[in-house]
């Protein structure tokens, strides 16, 4: 596959193939031969039996927190020719439909939620800064696989980077709904935030009941395991 792929690089203005630089000699390729191009990789790759299987894992496990159904999703994605719409639809049906687990965010998909929820508009290169501490800065993934999940999150220095960040979103939160609700009853402020019908459990609610009203308790709020894990 390497060998298919040579002289192609990414430059200022993306992706760009260097004739000089390919070796264009036929290869053998996940079980294809004459593999020797981007086309024919991707064909590759696109035709290997464990494809839609793969596909569906990777989606089920970042939508629904498990991948019991990767099975019955590689199914729907394979009748549908292969339509990532197809797929995500039917995975977030069974999430609809109670099958899911847990979730732990990470620190992006988490600061894109709490902004939506609070309505906060923080100084884009504070956030940046601390995105890239908790680490998790869009576009720099620490390698070709990508961010790690789950309890990786879980890092005394991503955590500490995360109830920083949780500060600056509830400092630039403007003066409305979400702030009045951190002045009051616990369970307005679960309410506000998006939660489910159960809000807070009671050693969070005792923590943020103790906290000061106003933007510490709704910075608290946005780092309390409830809203960290979906």
């Amino acid at each position: 596959g390497a060998a298919a792929l040579t002289g192609w690089g990414l430059t200022v203005e993306g992706a760009q193939f260097r004739p000089r630089q390919h070796d264009d000699t036929p290869q053998t390729y996940l079980g294809v031969e004459g593999v020797h191009d981007l086309d024919t990789v991707v064909d590759a790759v696109a035709g290997h039996e464990a494809m839609p299987r793969w596909i569906a894992s990777r989606v089920a496990r970042e939508l629904l927190g498990t991948s019991a159904a990767a099975d019955e999703l590689a199914e729907v994605f394979t009748a549908s020719d292969f339509s990532v719409a197809a797929l995500v639809e039917a995975a977030l049906a069974r999430g609809l439909a109670g099958e899911w687990e847990p979730i732990v965010l990470a620190p992006l998909p988490w600061y894109v939620i709490a902004r939506r929820v609070t309505g906060a508009t923080p100084d884009l290169l504070a956030a940046a800064r601390r995105l890239q501490a908790a680490g998790q800065l869009p576009l720099f993934p620490p390698n070709v696989a990508g961010w790690p999940g789950g309890a990786a999150w879980f890092t005394a220095s991503s955590l500490v980077a995360r109830a920083n960040l949780a500060a600056v979103l509830a400092a630039a939160t403007p003066d409305g709904e979400v702030l009045a609700a951190a002045h009051g009853d616990v369970q307005d402020l679960a309410d506000v935030l998006g939660l489910p019908s159960t809000g807070f459990g009671e050693a969070s609610a005792e923590a943020l009941t103790e906290a000061a009203a106003g933007s510490e308790r709704l910075a608290l709020a946005l780092i309390t395991p409830e809203f960290v894990i979906s």
